[in-house]
């Protein structure tokens, strides 16, 4: 259900907006905006054609592990897929694209459905019992919050002033002031401007020219020739001559002569560096002005996490869950701007193109699977111009059939490669021949069908794989099976995984008892930021130290930004979230040491954790040890373990002992 609701929700269930905000998943790739912008005809359809390709490629990797794109300028050179099904497949998905990031306003259920009538009855007891809890707290918080915003929007309205200022200062010092009929903004044309090609020669170098003349009349008219002759030798007149007419030329070439601003320039202004900037600044101030004065203060559920008292603390943060997750689904019901597919192109048919180029379209094919994969079922009985419900409703239908034999392989082999740290198959998204074969092709077929059999439930996928003989094998070193198979690919012993970089960040906050438990909304940002304040002037990033409740949550909540990498993240191989990576690397660089020891997050999150161990267990050093064990790793600390640590304490703070304890290898790997 999950899978048709992500290719179809707005057709077969166009009354739930969930449904509907699903199909996100085609529209959340990249687009060519300024090629669809400025580009030519022929360029633009060469660029469509190539979104066409992401979504058939994402589309076949993901439910199929197979890859269907390559098979667009010519038949699949290793699997059985000829050209022509890949345009069948693409013509699934061409009746919408990216809309330009622009969102799609959702219709929501009206406030008096029974739905939202029964999250509103179940929300109201929890939001009372949460005001009790941290009434006092929020609202100091929120005053401290408000001071704080006020405080920054008096220094965006002085920033303003300022621009304010310093533009119409410049803009009373120009000779000529023109308004932009689009935006308008002043413009600036520059006092005339000296020449960079200087003036018609036909008018400057009449002088240069006489001169030539007459040196040249030296040697053609003899009276003149014998009257200079008495005076100086003529050869040198004639040299001399010359070179009067080159100088006189050249400098005329180059002179001071003022040229006059052509007419059209006049008219639609010049800005000059020093113009744009001031006005940029204005926009930057107006923007951020604006952004401020409309944002309600808000204060993060981790900082009054930490401002109520520690009896009380587990049972607001289970409280907070369960209200923040009521009214994230009353928000997805209420409807409202989503990334979603919108449908609104033409049902036309889709053509086989000659060697993939778009200028050269053959016969025209109907919309259709794979035959390959399930024959009996991949013809959709469709017209190449039938409608986009019909398309990618039987697309939904066809990826999802129980007896398509690839759509359940792929997604066991997924949950086995995240358990095990890599797949029966080891390319999750490549099944094809030029993926590698699987290590146990029997048991990939047995999970496959008991998945079927259970109803395609999850849940019961990962209880049968984590209570296996399997997965239950301890971790230690065999010599004698390393040798035969060091690569542990026959699986006789359960492989230690590091976890991944945002389980490691999300770990630490937990343990330290900073982790925010809000669910859903708009996700933290690790930067500083001001809003765009024109379409053609590019909002402003900037780093900045990201530490403070608003950004301990969990680390699904971040908002990316390319060329600001978070330096934990980045050490432990979080890989580019503009691309997809069906399996990560992991690596071990002295980079990942100094981010645990000594990054800002680390540091607080030490402090955090010393207190929570205080409040818990109090100061006898023996206590605060067993509790950071029992915190940090879920068990008891041995007695070598318990002696060091108590010695440790002797000579350092608890909080030291903290950042030891988030550097361990049993912290960071699951065993």
């Amino acid at each position: 259900e999950f899978v048709r609701r992500q290719i179809a929700g707005d057709i077969l269930f166009p009354n739930d907006p969930p449904s509907v905000v699903a199909t996100g998943y085609h529209v959340a790739g990249p687009y060519n905006l300024e090629i669809d912008n400025q580009g030519s005809p022929v360029v633009r359809e060469q660029n469509r054609q190539l979104e066409l390709a992401d979504n058939v490629a994402t589309l076949g990797q993901t439910f199929l592990g197979l890859t269907i794109h390559c098979a667009r300028c010519h038949d699949h050179k290793f699997d059985p897929i000829p050209q022509r099904e890949y345009y069948q497949v693409a013509s699934t998905l061409a009746t919408f694209r990216h809309h330009h990031g622009k969102p799609r306003m959702v219709e929501g259920l009206p406030e008096s459905d029974a739905r939202r009538q029964a999250i509103r009855e179940r929300l109201e007891p929890l939001r009372a019992r949460i005001a009790e809890i941290d009434g006092e707290a929020r609202q100091l918080l929120l005053a401290e919050t408000e001071s704080r915003r006020q405080e920054k929007i008096a220094e965006a309205a002085a920033r303003l002033d300022r621009a304010m200022t310093a533009l119409g200062a410049k803009v009373q010092r120009a000779e000529v002031r023109i308004v932009d009929d689009a935006s308008g903004l002043p413009l600036e044309v520059p006092p005339p401007q000296r020449s960079s090609t200087g003036p018609d020669l036909r008018t400057q170098a009449w002088l240069p020219g006489t001169v030539v003349l007459f040196a040249l009349g030296l040697l053609v008219f003899g009276p003149v020739r014998r009257r200079v002759s008495r005076v100086v030798a003529p050869r040198l007149v004639v040299i001399g001559g010359v070179l009067v007419a080159a100088a006189l030329t050249a400098r005329g070439l180059t002179g001071p002569v003022v040229d006059v601003v052509d007419s059209t320039a006049r008219q639609e202004g010049v800005k000059d560096a020093e113009f744009h900037r001031l006005t940029a600044d204005r926009q930057y101030a107006e923007a951020l002005l604006a952004e401020l004065t409309s944002r309600p203060p808000v204060v993060p559920p981790a900082a009054v996490l930490q401002e109520i008292p520690p009896d009380r603390r587990e049972e607001y943060a289970q409280l907070l869950r369960e209200a923040s997750n009521l009214e994230l689904e009353d928000a997805l019901l209420a409807g409202g701007p989503a990334y979603a597919v919108v449908a609104d192109l033409p049902p036309a048919a889709v053509h086989v193109l000659h060697r993939g180029e778009a200028g050269q379209p053959r016969e025209a094919v109907s919309p259709a699977g794979v035959a390959a994969v399930l024959p009996a079922r991949s013809d959709f009985g469709l017209a190449p111009d039938a409608p986009d419900a019909e398309r990618r409703g039987r697309l939904a239908d066809w990826l999802t059939d129980s007896r398509n034999p690839l759509t359940a392989r792929v997604i066991v082999n997924r949950a086995w490669h995240h358990h095990f740290g890599r797949g029966i198959v080891a390319t999750p998204s490549d099944f094809g021949h030029k993926g590698a074969l699987p290590t146990h092709p029997e048991l990939l077929d047995w999970l496959a069908g008991r998945f079927l059999g259970d109803g395609l439930r999850l849940k019961s996928l990962h209880r049968r794989i984590v209570t296996s003989a399997t997965y239950r094998q301890a971790s230690l070193l065999r010599p004698e099976a390393a040798r035969i198979d060091g690569e542990n690919r026959l699986l006789w012993r359960k492989q230690p995984l590091r976890h991944d970089a945002e389980v490691i960040r999300d770990s630490v906050l937990a343990v330290s008892g900073l982790l925010s438990p809000r669910l859903g909304g708009p996700g933290y940002r690790e930067f500083a930021w001001e809003p765009h304040p024109t379409d053609d002037v590019d909002a402003n990033y900037a780093p900045a130290d990201a530490t403070g409740p608003e950004y301990w949550r969990r680390t699904i909540y971040r908002t990316s930004v390319r060329g600001m990498d978070d330096s934990l993240l980045t050490a432990f191989d979080c890989p580019d979230p503009s691309v997809s990576a069906a399996a990560r690397p992991s690596s071990t660089t002295p980079v990942q040491a100094l981010s645990l020891w000594n990054g800002a997050l680390m540091v607080k999150a030490a402090e955090a954790f010393a207190a929570r161990v205080r409040q818990q267990a109090g100061d006898a050093p023996r206590d605060q040890v067993a509790a950071v064990w029992r915190l940090a790793l879920s068990r008891e600390p041995a007695t070598d373990e318990l002696e060091s640590s108590v010695a440790f304490l002797s000579e350092h703070e608890l909080m030291e002992l903290c950042r030891v304890i988030f550097n361990l290898n049993e912290f960071l790997h699951a065993e």
